[in-house]
């Protein structure tokens, strides 16, 4: 897992804020990095993450909008739609 500090200048005050990643999304957030900066297609960018283009565009599109936090899934860190309540 890595921790990732991000900065955001958009605010006069920086706003720091802690972004935990798996390797296999920091490899992701490269590849699409790459994509955005016309290093590599589409096609060779679904090949390297072995997704098909369609999902290649949407998560693209989802990095352009939320930088970074594109990439991590969107359920992360909420509890489970059928978790059971433990009883009182």
């Amino acid at each position: 897992m890595f921790r990732l500090k991000l900065i955001n200048l958009n605010n006069n005050m920086a706003q720091n804020k802690l972004i935990t990643m798996t390797i296999k999304e920091v490899r992701r957030y490269n590849i699409i990095k790459e994509l955005i900066a016309k290093k590599i297609n589409g096609p060779d960018a679904s090949k390297q993450l072995a997704l098909s283009l369609r999902q290649v565009k949407r998560i693209k599109a989802k990095v352009l909008v939320l930088g970074i936090k594109g990439i991590i899934h969107s359920n992360r860190g909420k509890p489970g739609n059928h978790k059971i309540n433990s009883p009182v």
